[in-house]
């Protein structure tokens, strides 16, 4: 069976034909969903179970991906392809060789202010099953138009908190002049959907997503040297010092697309053309493919031709389309979701345990609700408060830059009032208090029990003092470390200090 996904496109009309082995076809008068969802990993169905409970006319769809799990996980690994920005948190930012620089304590730049993150991290967001909730699952959301739910009201949704939300365009041209139009944003969003057959929700958040809500460079109009030229969804900003410039190039030369994109309206619609072309024409149609481009049936090689480098930017991107539906009040609509299945896939669901260990606060803290900072407080905590550690987990909110910085989190017992509490506080305002000494060119064996399957990695916050190769942990100068031993979701750690 041979399904064509024919997309309206300027001049021409894409088809993409995707054979049965990929895709199952669901009809939902002769099954059962139990019966629909057979095809998942058994760990997808109990989240998906949950999602049609809620959303009775979502549609879950299994795609077939015909590579090995741990070797997609390696191979977005490498060769810069998934970053964090430098400011992250050192709890995700990879420090092996040729992503820092020991002697220097500095992590080296793959792309401007970006740098390469650690595998953990990578596992995590690659893995379908920590993403299927109603507020990520977008990322594997259909990205082609659909008239029946997708609207101007919802675009201006998701422009919401935007320099474009409920906004005339008004631009700068060639010559300098203010020019002012009576179309708004939204209406050359909408414009760029319909005709290249497109999501208009996942135009606006990738425009949201690129250039931020106060705009860029890309949109202002007068960056130096490329003066009333717009680039609204950084196409070819490659890496580079000046990713900026290499786009606005890109935009003003060339006849392609619009192009010389000379206003705000010719690249957000030209932009929508390139990006069917280029992305959800080619077998790159959901937020996740176009992230990860694993789909068998891509037009590229594997592990190419991937949109961003940001290893958080479908998931951030599945939020800005959750937010919209919702706005909207369209959430229950019909929309169809092509998840991802891989070859010898397992799922990361690993606990650590070093010792029965406690820590000491660094500084005054409020203990939270959740694993992430937008949770609820709950108590005041002193600094050299000491509490016991249950265990780390990964960041549980939404997928933005205050993620990044504060990424794992130690769920504690503690006592106040003479009442034995619990909550969570962010990893790196604690310090363990189990410490380890060993002599300088020692060498010992990191013991720790292990709950659950999945690979993990051993990793020193200080190489300068500490050495990790495999489970064997090396002295090399005096100093403290951190010892941090991390999976897709969870984490521990024990201070090492070399005398």
């Amino acid at each position: 069976m041979i399904k064509d996904r024919l997309l309206n496109v300027v001049g021409f009309i894409f088809v993409l034909t995707i054979f049965f082995s990929s895709v199952i076809h669901i009809n939902a008068t002769s099954i059962t969903f139990s019966d629909s969802i057979s095809m998942f990993p058994d760990n997808y169905k109990p989240y998906l179970q949950k999602l049609h409970a809620k959303y009775p006319n979502w549609v879950f769809k299994p795609l077939k991906i015909k590579l090995d799990f741990n070797e997609v996980i390696k191979e977005e690994s490498i060769k810069n392809r998934s970053l964090v920005p430098l400011s992250s948190s050192s709890y995700i930012k990879s420090n092996i060789d040729g992503d820092y620089v020991t002697v220097i304590d500095s992590y080296v730049e793959k792309d401007n202010k970006w740098v390469s993150t650690t595998l953990p991290l990578v596992n995590y967001f690659i893995d379908p099953a920590n993403f299927l909730n109603e507020k990520h699952i977008f990322q594997f959301e259909d990205l082609t138009y659909d008239e029946t739910v997708q609207t101007k009201h919802g675009v201006e949704a998701i422009l919401k908190g935007s320099f474009m939300h409920n906004k005339k365009i008004e631009y700068i041209n060639l010559v300098g002049d203010i020019e002012k139009t009576e179309r708004t944003y939204a209406d050359e969003i909408m414009t760029g959907a319909i005709t290249h057959g497109i999501s208009p929700y996942y135009l606006a958040s990738k425009i949201k997503q690129e250039v931020g809500n106060s705009g860029s460079g890309s949109t202002s109009g007068n960056y130096l040297g490329f003066e009333g030229i717009y680039n609204f969804y950084n196409i070819n900003a490659f890496d580079s010092h000046n990713p900026i410039a290499n786009g606005l190039k890109w935009a003003g030369g060339g006849t392609t697309y619009q192009r010389p994109w000379v206003s705000p309206s010719l690249s957000i619609v030209g932009g929508a053309g390139y990006i069917n072309d280029q992305f959800i024409g080619k077998g790159q149609y959901t937020s996740y493919l176009q992230r990860f481009n694993v789909n068998p049936h891509s037009a590229y090689k594997k592990y190419t031709h991937q949109y961003m480098t940001n290893i958080a930017g479908a998931a951030s991107e599945s939020m800005n389309n959750f937010k919209a539906y919702s706005n909207i009040n369209m959430l229950n609509t019909s929309k169809t979701f092509w998840i991802p299945i891989y070859e010898n896939y397992k799922y990361t669901n690993v606990k650590f345990n070093l010792e029965n260990h406690s820590a000491k606060l660094k500084k005054d803290i409020y203990v939270k609700s959740g694993a992430g900072m937008s949770y609820s407080e709950k108590d005041k905590l002193k600094k050299d408060t000491i509490v016991k550690i249950e265990y780390g987990t990964i960041f549980t909110e939404e997928y933005n830059h205050t993620s990044l910085l504060y990424p794992y989190f130690y769920k504690i017992k503690y006592s106040l009032d003479n009442k034995e509490k619990d909550g969570f506080v962010y990893a790196g305002d604690v310090v363990i208090n189990d410490v380890i000494t060993i002599k300088t060119g020692e060498t010992f064996k990191l013991n720790y029990t292990k709950e659950g399957a999945g690979d993990h990695l051993i990793q020193s916050s200080n190489r300068r003092s500490v050495e990790v190769n495999g489970n064997s942990i090396k002295a090399v100068e005096k100093g403290v470390s951190e010892v941090r031993i991390y999976s897709g979701k969870s984490m521990d750690a024990i201070t090492v200090k070399v005398v």
